[in-house]
């Protein structure tokens, strides 16, 4: 059954898995139909307001269209449960290949596979997505959202129980391809505060770098990865799609 707004839609993909660029095709159309508008980041501390005070903001605009990583899974995450008890959010979960996942965390952050798989930041990372999965969120394989974009607005936006608005659908698409196809070097290293957008979004967004890693590597990421990718791999984790949303069990 769909939800009804006032609610927020948040795009909460791990680190590296088209989060980004889920935000910006549903903040795009909730704009360009005059639904909602873009939200942001919502940090941890900022929840607790967004859940209470700030209510008011979420309101006005009918669909806020948010991002975040964090969840309750993470000492420092922020608890998302009440509004996902009353139906008021809408978590749009991201999965990619975790290999990808693997090479885009070495690229970002200096590491090679080894390291980034022993990091805190890998298993926060997976705490996240677990919860997120968990708690019922809406699973789109990051494959759909590049190669299919339409297809997840029309399923996502149905789920927010409110009409699609053809037009500005096509205009999202023609935006989200647009800055698929944009240079690297023509973001900076900080986040746009619109978009959210970067240099690191625009790198190598059809994946596959980790294909140039030698052998042995390639052989150890597999075996590393093997029970992620059973657990939280494109085709195991989208046996939830299209769930509604409830309070984490």
């Amino acid at each position: 059954m769909p939800l009804t707004p006032p609610l927020v839609l948040l795009a909460c993909g791990g680190y590296r898995s088209g989060s980004t660029l889920a935000y910006n095709l549903l903040g795009e159309h909730a704009e360009r139909s005059l639904a909602g508008a873009r939200l942001g980041y919502v940090e941890p501390e900022q929840v607790p307001l967004l859940d209470g005070p700030a209510w008011s903001f979420v309101e006005a605009l009918g669909v806020a269209v948010a991002k975040a990583h964090h969840s309750p899974a993470i000492p420092e995450g922020a608890d998302w449960s009440g509004l996902l008890a009353r139906g008021r959010l809408l978590p749009v979960l991201t999965l990619r290949d975790w290999r990808d996942v693997l090479h885009s965390f070495c690229r970002a952050f200096g590491q090679d596979p080894a390291q980034a798989l022993a990091s805190r930041r890998w298993r926060v990372n997976l705490d996240n997505v677990r919860w997120w999965r968990d708690a019922g969120a809406l699973l789109v394989p990051y494959d759909d959202l590049v190669a299919h974009p339409a297809d997840v607005l029309a399923r996502v936006w149905t789920a927010t129980g409110l009409p699609l608005d053809e037009r500005a659908a096509a205009a999202a698409v023609r935006a989200a391809a647009a800055v698929e196809a944009g240079p690297a070097d023509a973001m900076g290293d900080a986040a746009h505060g619109r978009t959210l957008l970067h240099e690191g979004h625009v790198a190598t967004p059809g994946g596959g770098g980790w294909r140039a890693w030698p052998a042995d590597v390639l052989a150890e990421v597999e075996d590393a990865l093997a029970p992620v990718q059973a657990d939280l791999g494109v085709t195991a984790g989208t046996r939830g799609a299209g769930s509604r949303p409830g309070a984490a069990g």
